[in-house]
């Protein structure tokens, strides 16, 4: 079908796995803390990583820029501790509001980084975006909670790596682009969680395996 031939299904289930991982984090956030979180969630990525490239081919893992994919797994695995965090602390709708705002800022970085142009349409979607952030936020009226601030600012750098990504793909395979990003955030969640260790209970175990 041609819709397969798009972007659409692959945001949906972009979205849908959002929502999964929010709804693990929020139930591991019971016993562990957003960075022990992230650990755990890079480390189930990371065994997972073996078993595509098994499959699809170990020469995937050749990447011709290596310094960006360094760079954008830094990058994401910030934006993902800040994400994490910010579901530990505030409602999971306000997390969710605030996080949907990434491709406000992905239009704005593509057009400063990529020379995209910025069609009618496109400043729409982006004052109506910052629209939505004020009536999250509510500036003014009531306490901005940091957390709330941590977030959206999650959802920029998450902008920023998409753009990376858009021109990654240039170069380099999706499974490598995922390759590197696990690696890189299985090395930064290990050196940070070494300080604050912690092993999730038994009947958590299958929120780890969904979080991952």
């Amino acid at each position: 079908m041609k819709i397969f031939q798009t972007g659409v299904p692959w945001m949906i289930g972009a979205i849908l796995s959002f929502v999964l991982m929010a709804t693990a984090a929020r139930e591991l956030s019971s016993e562990l803390n957003a960075i022990q979180i992230l650990f755990w969630r890079s480390l189930t990525g990371a065994l997972l990583m073996p078993i595509l490239l098994s499959f699809f081919g170990w020469h995937h893992i050749k990447s011709k820029r290596p310094g960006l994919q360094v760079l954008r797994g830094g990058i994401h695995f910030v934006a993902q501790y800040g994400w994490f965090f910010g579901i530990t602390m505030i409602p999971l709708a306000h997390v969710f509001a605030l996080e949907f705002t990434a491709p406000v800022w992905t239009v704005i970085f593509a057009s400063i980084f990529l020379s995209e142009r910025l069609s009618l349409g496109r400043l729409l979607s982006v004052s109506a975006g910052f629209i939505g952030v004020l009536i999250v936020l509510r500036p003014g009226l009531q306490t901005i909670e940091p957390a709330a601030v941590i977030v959206l600012g999650s959802a920029g750098l998450y902008a920023i790596t998409y753009v990376m990504v858009k021109t990654l793909t240039k170069t380099d395979s999706p499974l490598c682009i995922m390759f590197f990003m696990s690696l890189v955030q299985l090395v930064l969640a290990f050196l940070t969680i070494t300080f604050d260790w912690a092993v999730p209970s038994i009947d958590l175990w299958p929120w780890i395996f969904l979080v991952g």
